[in-house]
């Protein structure tokens, strides 16, 4: 699956595919779908916090959730575009990751398109 999204002022094009997951054990050294099992993990643990707890909570995971993300999404643009510049050039070209944080979520369900249908036709 192919879709465009924005981070910070920047689109970007991303490509997710069977594979996506090798890519990102090969370059990161870690296994995509238990990274984002993570994430779901410390989703609801922290939903089930009172409200007044959940914001600091989700500032202690940022940056680690931030990293994932980050690392998810260019594995999908370098996957479309496989002369894509270099993670740390990308990374100084983002301007502002905070204006809107919806981006992390496309990153995330784009990563997992691909095993959706999979694991849906199976139940």
């Amino acid at each position: 699956m192919i879709k465009t999204i924005k981070i910070g002022s920047n689109e970007y094009n991303m490509k997710s595919s069977a594979f996506t997951p090798f890519k990102y054990k090969s370059d990161y050294g870690t296994d995509l779908l238990k990274d984002i099992g993570k994430l779901n993990t410390k989703n609801k643990e922290i939903s089930k916090l009172p409200k007044n707890q959940q914001d600091e909570a989700w500032l202690n995971e940022l940056s680690d959730i931030l990293e994932m993300a980050l690392k998810i999404a260019y594995t999908m643009i370098t996957e479309y575009k496989k002369d894509f510049k270099p993670y740390e050039n990308w990374l100084e070209e983002i301007d502002n990751l905070f204006n809107n944080t919806e981006w992390i979520k496309e990153v995330m369900e784009l990563a997992m398109s691909t095993f959706r249908g999979r694991v849906s036709n199976k139940e």
